[in-house]
């Protein structure tokens, strides 16, 4: 007999004011807040949050500013600042790091956590995991977590306040998703769950050539609009419910190793962990031999003007630290579900044939 499985999908409210809506899931869990999230996030949406629930019941009992790295130490002293607090519930509120650093201290707490993304970058808001560092800023863990967020609101006046250049990482990290998913299942004999996973990450590409330019171009003049609020929820809800429909080792693959094996070195401190998996996506493609594929990622990414090999975000790819990060990249526990045995050396042949394919398209 099959092992019990459980698929919990966080539900969501997007739209212009949709932090109105807090108030209604959050009461049943009690009344006093702890409000966790970044600085810049902080200022983006505080203010509508304490507007939307005055007069409700609810009040925030705690606000605590929390910034890279999230490492387990800031999870554990967040958890402990909600005890003291004797918040009821916590409200994560900002990019991934914000995020990620309020769900792994809602679990340590044992409290319920509610999810307010600030910006579109990552899917945090609705997945159970979080991605752990060290104090460095080198990759720790996956942080496995019981359950994922309550509830998520994704404010749309907020999503076209953000900086532009979060929207384009999303939109980076939703195609790298899309690419590495059915790669990483390909061949495997899939539950239920993980057919509707690989389906919906097939299903990433359509909206994103679709509407991602005109989205970002939307992001950058401030204006709500239909292809800003796609994009933004293809990039936090679509992508994340991929994350949580497939079992863990479908999650990832050769594009998201690379960003971490190289995500510590001081050249990446600058280049966004979207960016720098788009550019992943079209090295692994180029790997996995699909051409066609490769070009046509090629011709999105420039339209969305992400960068496309090492180069471009400033890496210099004959440097000794980047090579071993490339080759680093096999060790990473997202390589652990792969159609076949890849490498370091086929690593850095990808990595030359897409800087190769990125050149010869620009001249």
């Amino acid at each position: 007999m099959a092992a019990v499985q459980q698929v919990v999908l966080t539900p969501y409210t997007a739209g212009v004011g949709a932090y109105t809506a807090f108030a209604r899931a959050a009461l049943p869990h009690g009344q006093r807040v702890m409000l966790i999230g970044g600085h810049n996030a902080l200022l983006a949406g505080e203010a509508r949050l304490i507007a939307a629930i005055r007069g409700t019941g609810l009040h925030i009992v705690g606000r605590l500013v929390v910034g890279p790295p999230c490492s387990m130490a800031q999870a554990q002293q967040t958890a402990q600042a909600a005890r003291d607090a004797g918040a009821q519930m916590i409200c994560g509120m900002g990019g991934g790091k914000a995020i990620d650093i309020a769900k792994a201290a809602g679990e340590l707490a044992g409290l319920p956590v509610f999810a307010m993304p600030t910006i579109a970058a990552t899917c945090a808001a609705v997945t159970a995991l979080s991605v752990m560092y060290h104090p460095d800023g080198a990759f720790d863990r996956f942080l496995f977590l019981s359950h994922p967020p309550v509830h998520a609101y994704i404010d749309m006046d907020v999503m076209a306040a953000a900086p532009w250049q979060y929207l384009r990482a999303g939109l980076g990290d939703s195609l790298a998703k899309h690419v590495e998913t059915p790669f990483s299942a390909r061949s495997q004999a899939l539950t239920q769950a993980d057919s509707m996973g690989v389906a919906l990450a097939q299903g990433l590409w359509a909206p994103l050539a679709a509407s991602g330019a005109q989205a970002l171009a939307d992001n950058r003049a401030g204006i709500v609009s239909p292809a800003l609020e796609l994009a933004a929820l293809t990039s936090i809800v679509t992508v994340g419910y991929v994350s949580l429909l497939v079992r863990e080792q479908f999650n990832g693959a050769l594009a998201h190793s690379l960003y971490y094996a190289m995500e510590h070195l001081p050249a990446m401190q600058q280049v966004l962990h979207g960016d720098a998996v788009g550019w992943g996506a079209l090295v692994q493609l180029v790997l996995d031999e699909q051409m066609d594929k490769a070009k046509a990622l090629l011709s999105l990414l420039r339209a969305l003007g992400t960068p496309c090999s090492l180069g471009e975000m400033g890496i210099e790819q004959e440097d000794a630290a980047v090579i071993a990060g490339l080759r680093a990249a096999v060790g990473q526990p997202d390589m652990a579900c792969l159609p076949y045995a890849v490498t370091a050396d086929d690593v850095l042949r990808a990595v030359a044939g897409a800087r190769a394919l990125a050149e010869e398209a620009v001249n």
